[in-house]
């Protein structure tokens, strides 16, 4: 039972993209551009009612800006992560550019470490992880 879901999981987050996910050695691999996860380790809470996508990588994971106190989604760059599982369950929907995420209440949105990879010109980038979890 757990293979066949684990095989659900990764064709599901594979379904648009060129994705491949090795959770032995924690990297993704998104159109030819590798992602490292360094930690996922529960950090603090942020300060922010909604985020706003402007870049989808694949089902699961999306960059974002946080709405500041002004009402702009400008600043900081999140990367905003899905559990593969809960898209599965459909307890979520996909990533789409231009959505507006709230944190529903009872919920929070919380650090959780920091995501660096290599893009196809051979920088070095990292964005805080963000996730939506319970309070």
């Amino acid at each position: 039972m757990g293979v066949i879901f684990a095989l659900v999981i990764t064709n599901i987050a594979n379904s648009e993209d060129n994705t491949t996910v090795d959770e032995v050695n924690n990297t993704t691999q998104v159109n030819n551009t590798s992602f490292f996860d360094e930690d996922e380790t529960p950090g603090e809470i942020l300060n922010v009612k909604s985020f706003k996508v402007f870049r989808v990588y694949n089902q699961a994971e999306a960059f974002v800006h946080g709405q500041d106190n002004d009402g702009y989604y400008i600043g900081t760059v999140y990367l905003l992560r899905y559990k593969i599982e809960d898209l599965v369950l459909k307890k979520v929907s996909p990533f789409y550019e231009g959505q507006i995420i709230n944190v529903p209440k009872g919920k929070v949105a919380r650090l959780f470490g920091t995501h660096r990879y290599f893009n196809n010109e051979g920088n070095y980038r990292s964005f805080p992880v963000v996730r939506i979890v319970d309070k």
